[in-house]
């Protein structure tokens, strides 16, 4: 049998264990993000997927994933 990936849960994560560290990130003030895009719609994203009204999981991963690597640019 062929090597096979597995998934990794980013959106279920989101919605629980990660959720403080994605708003304490990705939706603080101080997000260098907001340098580049507006924070609502990256709210609203947010919200989309904590009310489970969209999967918004994969989106979120990259916004933090931005976030993380201007922070270590700085």
């Amino acid at each position: 049998r062929k090597k096979m990936g597995f998934g990794v849960p980013i959106p279920l994560w989101f919605r629980t264990k990660w959720r403080d560290h994605l708003e304490e990130t990705l939706l603080s003030e101080g997000a260098r993000v907001r340098q580049w895009l507006r924070p609502e719609p990256i709210r609203r994203l947010a919200q989309e997927h904590w009310s489970e009204k969209a999967d918004r999981g994969h989106a979120l991963w990259a916004l933090l994933t931005l976030e993380l690597w201007l922070r270590d640019r700085a």
